[in-house]
């Protein structure tokens, strides 16, 4: 990959680039049933700087069909089912990275 600099692992790249399909994947079914579609989450791995220049950072991008057009503009309660969608798709991967089951989620 030409992402970042040479002291960036390439291997947080390549874990970063194979967790955010099925983040994405996770994150779509949550927002259907918390939303009913109205929200997508989505996860990325690389941000642009203005040289050009691409450099691994993780962030989320929050499209909302009837809100603001950024995650800070929307309500208080938008702002809460995004952030458990979020919240259940980390769990659900942790669960998958895990192999096991895990039958207990605290949400602060």
């Amino acid at each position: 990959s030409d992402r970042g600099t040479p002291s960036q692992s390439p291997i947080k790249s390549y874990l970063f680039d194979a967790i955010v399909p099925v983040l994405d994947e996770l994150a779509r079914t949550y927002s259907e049933i918390l939303t009913s579609g109205s929200m997508e989450v989505k996860f990325h791995t690389v941000s642009a700087l203005k040289s050009g220049e691409l450099r691994d950072k993780f962030s989320v991008e929050v499209t909302n069909a009837y809100g603001a057009a950024e995650y800070l503009g929307d309500s208080g309660g938008e702002r809460r089912k995004v952030d458990l969608v979020v919240m259940f798709a980390l769990h659900a991967l942790a669960r998958i990275r895990s192999g096991s089951q895990i039958d207990c989620l605290f949400l602060d």
